[in-house]
């Protein structure tokens, strides 16, 4: 696992307009037998970790372990992992989005019905060119974008 270089960053400055930041993964590996759930629980662990000794704070991960032939409700872009989040993160869903750099995360926020937004990094960050005007160079630059989160009692 590496963070990219102005993560935490970004995850300090949503924090600090107001929102909660909960990880949602697929970790197919898992069930394809390249590593165990022990060790998928070590590398969110670790994230939580790294991010956390960076001044940046995630409230929760959760991930979905099975492949894509499994055809669960957790795996992205179902929204299983968001339904298993708001039981315990209750939130005020219009205020919420998703951010993602693949297809899927896009498509989750479609099922979802929240806004996505795309960040040009790991699988999109050769993208077309008509998906460059829809996304954002990094998260950090998104961050920036971002309004103050509404103020909402959930």
């Amino acid at each position: 696992m590496r963070l990219y270089a102005d993560a935490a960053d970004a995850l300090r400055l949503i924090s600090d307009k107001g929102y909660r930041i909960v990880v949602l993964t697929n970790q197919s590996g898992v069930a394809r037998g390249y590593m165990t759930m022990a060790c998928a629980r070590q590398i969110n662990y670790k994230l939580v970790r790294e991010l956390r000794r960076k001044g940046a704070r995630i409230s929760a991960i959760y991930f979905c372990p099975h492949s894509p032939e499994d055809k669960c409700n957790c795996r992205k872009p179902s929204v299983g992992l968001i339904l298993e989040a708001l039981k315990d993160y209750p939130a005020h869903l219009p205020g919420s989005f998703v951010v993602g750099d693949k297809k899927c995360d896009l498509d989750l926020a479609l099922n979802a019905d929240l806004k996505g937004y795309l960040v040009l990094t790991g699988q999109w960050r050769s993208a077309d060119p008509s998906d460059i005007k829809k996304g954002y160079r990094s998260l950090l630059v998104l961050a920036r974008q971002l309004p103050p989160a509404p103020n909402v009692i959930v």
